[in-house]
């Protein structure tokens, strides 16, 4: 016994104290069971009970598994009762109890000695240097405690021992005792179909091992154990009972035991008596265990002869032609036929399951060559589960060849190591395999193994191979949630050697492309029954996904399958009190006008904005109703304002933008009410009352003053004037400081609005009618930059009286500098002042200091218009013999109106534009 079945067994028996199991085997017995390696026979009363339970723990250590990576299922977590060994009767030999007086096979079986003497050699020729340090594993040299009939089959299955088969050979037939085989006998015999209960340690309960020499005893009634969930694990074949009946020995004194999976779905074969055939089983040999009786000869305690094989509807074989269950199996009287009996086998055709597949309990359920080497590593192909409404669906890629039929092995123990380790799910030549059966422990290993040839005989021959494999992992059970005031409690039942429970908030709508981690909670906690959640959105709805994660005994990481639990967080409902109208354009009794709303959003609700024309009545505001009752308070659809809301903003603020106020309406009355289910709660509401802007407005340029007239606005109490730049947004200047304001009163009184300003630029004025805080949409003036210009006119005549021998004349602007003056021109008349250019006779004019006998020009442009003592003057031609007349400079006709209107011209004092 190794230092890890000294391990595994006081790891199990402290692990039943905390169990509170007893009477155990004490602390001494297990350890005396570590150092010789066997169970003591008999076995003492603390022992006797647990004999099944310890010799699965060693055949498991055996296979290098610790007692970390095991998961005993209920039937080894209790004892079974020893049953007293009944007297032998007249004629038959005695047949000794399963539990007392038997010798543990797993210990102390030659086999088992065999193993010992080989690892005690595989040492001495490590150290020697003669073998590779871990060349040779333990299950290779399991292999080697078979009938090997010469020294050659021990090159044959372990090639790395091939220089030493002679001397092998010779110390495992020693060990065994047996002599060499026939030379005429078959070279090996491994191609045989050979339960693996007859090697030592094989993990078979001492309950199912052979007696020798009691063949022909009437078996005692044993005690049947009640299966309450999965079966235990063994490493003998776990396929489906008639496969049993072809691989395993029967053992005299016991009952085989063939419970399947607990909601593991079996194959049921096809109704109607299947026509089997069998042979007399041959004598047993000292070299070989006893052969089973075939199926078409076993019968019932009572009446051990022939019966019609028929298969229940569970897919269990029952008493009536098939494998009778647990304590029926009757021993059969040996034939002289030297002929060994062939297995039966059903003529009957293959039954369509799932996704057309052959039936498990036809041709291709048993038959099947034991493997001879373990799948220690996992396979590197994934079967591919897909799940629709509770069942799982395996899926696996085809394998090349004539023929291959594909074994689904499942095992909610632990990872199988070889087929005959788990239960066959299923047996087909498709690729895909239903499961219905939920998981009901920590794992479920399924693995594909895959048997290939050229026919369905030869395939069943040929070593299997671990083609796919996956690992299930059982989900929480009974969850549930309860929302409680601003949290949310969850409770569920993990699988018992679950690591942790994570746990996601999912809210609705969630895109989880990429994946889930951003919404996992209590991420601190390992929650194997429950979280509690404070981190949600009152009255919002949430999916709360719960994976369990498990670890195996390799330390390989799997998760389960999600379960969903959808709650609603608990809400109160809130009123809205903050909504703002901000006016856009106010209406007029023929065209609307348009406002924009803002306000604070409430959580998780809805807010829906109702516009009237009256003010709301009393005992609705700040009420909680029903939403039903809404339009009996005057909040129907007609008045609900249906414009978009847009998305919050960083100060928490939404915004519904552009909503109508209806033409002609003096004042607006906007009702916020908040929506939470069936709950409404109407809110603060708002109101704005619309007042004229000024009508018609214009503007008279004085040059020094400006007078704006306008039709004054009906309830107005102000009229304000805001001065801005031309082209600008009215609300912009608006929002400002206005500039002047005047009453009705002073309006009337000078008529008009007066302003003095001297624009440096184009500008522009608007107007506002306010009264209280209520301001309306402002009208605009514009208001033109404009060019003064000034001139003088000197009149010369030789006499004081008479004809005017000429004039001169002085241009220049006062308050500019301007860059190119515009061209004049003067223009006489002789009986009053010219109103225009065209209004009379242009005159000729030459500079002042041009020699006499000049040309005259008729319109004169000046250097410069800025004003100085030696500025430039023009001397002007007056018509000769005029005794009267009047002079006036204006701008010259062909300057383009528009530039013209920007220039002003100031005449100087009458007295210097006449004469006469």
């Amino acid at each position: 016994m190794r230092a890890t079945n000294d391990c595994i067994l006081l790891s199990w028996r402290a692990a039943m104290l905390a169990r509170g199991v007893a009477p155990l085997p004490t602390e001494q017995e297990l350890r005396q069971i570590c150092a010789q390696g066997q169970i003591p026979d008999p076995p003492s009363p603390t022992i006797a009970p647990w004999v099944h339970v310890i010799a699965f723990l060693q055949a498991q250590s055996r296979f290098g598994v610790t007692w970390e990576s095991l998961h005993l299922t209920p039937d080894l977590l209790t004892p079974r009762p020893v049953a007293p060994t009944p007297q032998p009767q007249t004629g038959q030999a005695a047949l000794p109890s399963a539990n007392a007086a038997t010798p543990s096979p797993a210990t102390s079986t030659p086999e088992a000695r065999a193993m010992e003497q080989l690892r005690a050699w595989r040492s001495d020729a490590e150290a020697s240097g003669r073998l590779k340090q871990g060349g040779v594993t333990d299950g290779q040299l399991m292999f080697l405690v078979r009938s090997l009939a010469a020294p050659e089959d021990v090159g044959r299955r372990v090639r790395a021992l091939a220089p030493f088969d002679a001397e092998l050979f010779a110390l495992i037939t020693d060990a065994l005792g047996r002599a060499p085989r026939p030379a005429n006998s078959a070279a090996d015999d491994l191609g045989r179909t050979r339960p693996r209960s007859a090697l030592g340690g094989a993990g078979i309960p001492p309950a199912s091992q052979a007696t020798p020499g009691a063949r022909h005893a009437e078996p005692s009634p044993a005690p049947t154990v009640p299966l309450q969930s999965a079966a235990p694990l063994q490493l003998a074949t776990q396929e489906r009972p008639e496969v049993q009946a072809e691989h395993a020995a029967w053992v005299p004194g016991t009952d085989p035991v063939y419970p399947p999976a607990d909601g593991m779905r079996r194959a049921t074969a096809p109704a109607g008596p299947p026509n089997r055939t069998a042979n007399p089983a041959p004598a047993p040999s000292p070299t070989s265990p006893p052969e089973v009786e075939p199926a078409s000869r076993i019968g019932s305690p009572t009446n051990p002869g022939t019966a019609p094989v028929t298969s229940g509807s569970d897919g269990s074989i029952g008493s009536n032609g098939s494998i009778p269950p647990r304590s029926v199996i009757t021993p059969v009287q040996p034939a002289a036929d030297p002929e060994p009996a062939p297995t039966a086998t059903t003529t009957s055709g293959p039954v369509d399951t799932v996704h057309g597949s052959v039936d498990s309990a036809g041709e291709l359920l048993g038959g099947y060559a034991e493997a001879m080497s373990v799948a220690d590593q996992p396979a590197t192909t994934i079967v591919e589960q897909v799940v629709e409404e509770g069942q799982v669906t395996y899926r696996w890629p085809a394998l090349p060849g004539i023929v291959t039929i594909f074994r689904v092995v499942v095992s909610d123990a632990q990872r199988p190591l070889v087929p005959e380790m788990g239960d066959i799910l299923l047996a087909t030549t498709t690729t895909s395999a239903l499961d219905p059966a939920p998981v009901n422990s920590l794992f479920r290993f399924v693995q594909i193994w895959a048997n290939s040839g050229s026919t369905v005989a030869e395939a069943k021959a040929a070593q299997p191979q671990l083609h796919a494999e996956c690992v299930r992992v059982g989900g929480v059970t009974e969850a549930s949630g309860t929302a409680d005031f601003g949290q949310v409690s969850l409770v569920w039942a993990a699988p018992g050697g679950a690591q942790r429970v994570r746990v996601y908030r999912l809210p609705d709508g969630v895109n989880l492309t990429l994946g889930h981690a951003a919404f996992e909670i209590s991420t601190d906690r390992d929650n194997l029954t429950g979280c509690l959640d404070r981190g949600g959105t009152p009255g919002a709805s949430y999916t709360y996904r719960m994976i369990v994660e498990a670890r195996d005994g390799t330390g390989a990481g799997h998760t389960s399958g999600p379960v969903d639990v959808r709650l609603e967080w608990p809400a109160v409902i809130r009123e809205i009190t903050d909504l703002a109208v901000h006016v856009v354009r106010y209406p007029t009794q023929y065209d609307p006008g348009e406002v924009d709303l803002e306000w604070t959003q409430p959580p998780v609700s809805l807010s829906h904005i109702f516009r009237i024309e009256e003010p709301v009545g009393p005992g609705i505001l700040g009420v909680k109703v029903d939403k039903g009752a809404l339009p009996q308070m005057g909040f129907t659809d007609v008045e609900r304002c249906r414009n978009p809301i847009e998305l919050p903003d960083a100060s928490g603020k939404v915004r519904m933008l552009g909503v109508v106020w209806p033409p002609n309406w003096a004042r607006i009355y906007f009702v916020p009410v908040t929506i939470l289910g069936q709950q409404a709660l109407p809110g603060t509401p708002v109101s704005s009352e619309c007042i004229v802007p000024p009508g018609d407005p214009r503007l008279v340029d004085r040059v020094t003053e400006q007078v704006v007239t306008f039709v004054w606005p009906p309830g107005a109490t102000y009229v304000r004037a805001h001065l801005g730049p031309l082209g600008a947004a009215p609300q912009d200047i608006c929002a400002g400081t206005w500039h002047t304001q005047v009453s009705e009163e002073d309006y009337r009184r000078h008529g008009g609005l007066r302003l003095q300003l001297a624009p440096t630029q184009d500008m522009a004025v608007f107007l506002t009618a306010s009264r209280g805080q209520t301001v309306s949409e402002a009208v605009t003036v514009p208001l033109t930059r404009r060019l003064r210009i000034q001139y003088a006119v000197e009149i010369r005549r030789r006499m004081r009286v008479g004809p005017v021998d000429y004039a001169r004349v002085a241009v220049w602007a006062p308050n500019d500098a301007v860059q190119g003056p515009p061209p004049f021109v003067v223009v006489f008349r002789d009986d009053r002042l010219p109103m225009h250019a065209r209004d009379g006779t242009i005159l000729g004019t030459v500079p002042d200091e041009a020699a006499d006998g000049s040309a005259p020009i008729q319109a004169f442009r000046p250097a410069t218009l800025t004003y100085s003592p030696d500025m430039p003057k023009w001397r002007i031609l007056v018509p000769g013999g005029v005794a009267r007349g009047y002079l006036r400079v204006f701008v010259s006709p062909g300057v383009p109106p528009e530039l013209a209107r920007r220039i002003v011209v100031l005449d100087p004092p009458v007295a210097q534009l006449r004469w006469g």
